[in-house]
């Protein structure tokens, strides 16, 4: 039977006898202190815990909040405008016909192809990237073929919103150092613009 009676201590170096048939120990003694230690570094542990998941939970919002907006298009590129990087010439760019590098051209836009949809249940072939014509000229073109050499095809994302046919702009063009058409000059890609 165990008592629950106060066993003797030495109050100086806080150990305590221990009623083993009872399994209890008194108050002050080293095993009791390890696990009062324990438990505090439990808590400590959890509070940090919580304290890093409350700021990744506010982290996580803010960085939600800085999407762009859903209801803007997200398929249209934000073009910026032109570069100011060398102008020259439709002209003068296919004389000189470059592997690539980056330059500014004025011209209207003659042409604007953006690939039709395809019909449900249909089977269509590829289409061209989506791109515009520039001319030096106010004109409009209708057939790649007809391009001349003050003409030039620049591929585009969403041409039909960013460009209306027969404005002036100033393009910033990247001259691409592969070509899938069959204009002498390598790809042309835009890469800025100003009206």
């Amino acid at each position: 039977m165990c008592e629950y009676s106060l066993l003797s201590c030495n109050s100086n170096i806080k150990l305590c006898k221990v009623d083993a048939a009872c399994g209890w120990l008194q108050y002050g003694s080293p095993i009791n202190g390890l696990i009062n230690k324990a438990k505090m570094k439990t808590k400590l542990i959890a509070l940090i815990l919580f304290f890093f998941l409350g700021l990744l939970s506010i982290l996580g919002v803010a960085l939600f909040s800085l999407r762009p907006n859903s209801r803007e298009d997200p398929t249209s590129p934000p073009y910026p405008p032109s570069q100011n990087f060398e102008l020259i010439t439709i002209q003068e760019l296919k004389e000189r016909n470059p592997d690539s590098g980056f330059f500014d051209v004025e011209g209207y836009v003659a042409k604007i192809f953006s690939c039709p949809p395809c019909p449900a249940g249909a089977e269509c072939m590829p289409c061209m990237p989506e791109n515009i014509v520039i001319s030096e000229q106010l004109k409009t073109i209708e057939a790649y073929p007809s391009i001349t050499s003050s003409e030039m095809l620049v591929f585009v994302q969403n041409p039909q919103q960013l460009f209306t046919l027969g404005e002036h702009y100033r393009f910033s063009i990247r001259v691409r150092d592969f070509r899938t058409t069959d204009e002498p000059l390598n790809d042309v890609e835009l890469v800025g613009y100003s009206r």
